[in-house]
């Protein structure tokens, strides 16, 4: 459950950590579009400026126009150079208002991007505070690792064990099935000896096939002698009078 919650706050640090880099790379582009305003309404004070003395200069043409009109017949052309001057100061008022727009948009644009560095700034400042505890968890994930290293090697010489387990519960019971076979070979011989003892003659049908079975097991003839309380050379006449395969 720890090793699950520090997973989670790991995510959580991580996606925080991915929102921090995107509000860096917005702020970047804040402080270049900031740059950029401030040139442009410097551009916008100085044409300003050019302007209202324009304005001045005119005025001061207008009076002058009037009283010179009288005297100088050739300050007559002087009307269409004010004119296409009143249309270039046209002009420029027109590319003020548009750039004042354009300073109004940016405004409303850079509001969001000023929330977002307050947020970024209030993030940093709880990182920065609070280094000490997130060292220590990252720590504490490094021990959890090393951990979870050794639980998987645990469980890797348990699943050995687990099928060397199976294997040998595999065995015993092939020991133990041979056991009763054994045990009911043992039965066998015992009854037919005591039948032996009583009749005497040749070994029965089922004493010759417990010979069989015993020499088929790997048991030598002296074994299977001792066994079944038979002379060797009977236990070795049984053996040859086998049928062949």
């Amino acid at each position: 459950k720890q090793s699950e919650d520090i997973s989670a706050k790991l995510a959580k640090f991580a996606s925080d950590r991915r929102k921090i880099e995107e509000l860096e790379n917005d702020f970047k582009q804040l402080m270049g579009i900031s740059q950029s305003v401030e040139q442009k309404l410097g551009q916008l004070t100085s044409a300003d400026d050019s302007l209202q003395l324009v304005q001045a200069q005119l005025k001061e043409l207008d009076g002058l126009q009037q009283e010179v009109e009288g005297r100088y017949e050739r300050l007559q052309k002087k009307g269409t150079i004010v004119d296409s001057t009143i249309n270039g100061v046209d002009r420029s008022f027109k590319q003020l208002n548009e750039l004042d727009h354009m300073i109004s948009v940016i405004e409303d644009r850079s509001r969001p991007l000023n929330e977002r560095i307050d947020e970024l700034t209030r993030r940093i400042d709880f990182l920065s505070k609070n280094k000490k505890q997130i060292d220590t968890a990252i720590n504490h994930i490094e021990s959890i690792d090393g951990t979870l290293i050794d639980l998987e090697e645990r469980m890797d010489r348990m699943q050995k064990a687990r099928e060397w387990l199976a294997g040998t519960e595999t065995r015993l019971e092939e020991v133990n099935k041979q056991a009763q076979e054994q045990v009911k070979l043992l039965g066998t011989l015992v009854k037919d000896s005591e039948s032996k003892a009583k009749g005497g003659g040749a070994p029965p049908m089922e004493i010759r096939d417990v010979v069989i079975k015993l020499a088929h097991q790997g048991w030598s003839v002296e074994q299977i002698a001792r066994s079944t309380k038979l002379a060797r050379g009977e236990v070795e006449l049984i053996l040859e009078l086998q049928p062949k395969k």
